[in-house]
């Protein structure tokens, strides 16, 4: 045991990154003070990772320099220092994140092409359309991978999901769009562009909006989707593919709005 700064209470140490306090205050510490414990390397690595997913605290960018974070709600005080996790690394992507009621249609659907198909449904809770896959990347990146999503000025729009596909190759049956909005073609090429420029390689092939129902899939489907789902797309995320028993778990580390340009914006860009 030891005391957490700077509320000073009794704090329990989980791992390299930082410290655990049991009953103190949310703080923001620009460089966490490093306490040993005797758990092994990959123990340290999960505890400290579980705790960048477990809550809904935003890096600050603006400080990224100095490592600050706003808090996770981990019992009642925690800070965690991203960049000194230079070993551990996780799959991430930007994704479309739906809402709550396409969500619940999309698994619905799911679960229906997954009996249909002799497949294995997708999770409910990891629908999702990917923009762009980053692959693994180590935490340090997150800072410049925030930056840029920040950077984005896409507005928001509709989809239609009115179609049913198979990618046999992959044994993967997808939801997707017939016609694709220059809105999400735009969002998804400025993501990529701003990946690459980080020096994260994207995959350049031509984008194919779809939402992954199931996979190994037995038979296919090609068909029109009846009655469709729409989807009102106001927000883009970053998120990271967490291993778990029995599969993976995607989460949420971030989330941005998409908002349609401002008046200011426009006369901006009409000056310009």
């Amino acid at each position: 045991m030891t005391a957490c700064r700077p509320c000073g209470r009794r704090a329990v140490v989980i791992c390299d990154a930082g410290v655990e306090c049991v009953a103190g205050s949310a703080a923001v510490t620009s460089r966490p003070t490093v306490w040993r414990c005797n758990l092994s390397v990959a123990q340290r690595l999960r505890a400290a990772y579980s705790r960048l997913m477990s809550g809904a605290g935003a890096l600050d960018a603006g400080r990224a320099g100095a490592g600050r974070r706003a808090p996770h709600r981990f019992d009642d005080c925690a800070y965690w220092n991203p960049l000194t996790m230079t070993s551990l690394n996780s799959r991430m992507f930007f994704a479309l994140w739906p809402g709550d009621e396409a969500r619940s249609r999309l698994a619905a659907l799911a679960t229906s092409i997954g009996s249909r198909t002799g497949g294995r449904s997708v999770p409910g809770h990891n629908l999702h359309m990917t923009l762009a896959f980053l692959g693994a990347q180590p935490a340090e990146t997150l800072p410049a991978l925030i930056n840029l999503a920040r950077s984005i000025g896409n507005e928001p729009f509709q989809m239609v999901i009115d179609r049913l596909g198979t990618w046999r190759k992959s044994g993967v049956a997808w939801a997707g769009p017939t016609e694709v909005s220059p809105a999400l073609s735009s969002l998804q090429a400025a993501l990529a562009a701003g990946s690459r420029a980080l020096d994260i390689p994207v995959d350049d092939a031509p984008f194919s909006p779809h939402v992954t129902l199931a996979r190994r899939v037995q038979q296919r489907v090609n068909e029109p989707l009846r009655p469709s789902i729409c989807w009102s797309a106001n927000e883009f995320a970053l998120i990271v593919s967490d291993n778990v028993s029995g599969g993976v778990h995607y989460r949420v580390v971030q989330r941005w709005p998409l908002s349609a340009p401002t008046a200011e914006k426009a006369a901006a860009s009409d000056s310009a």
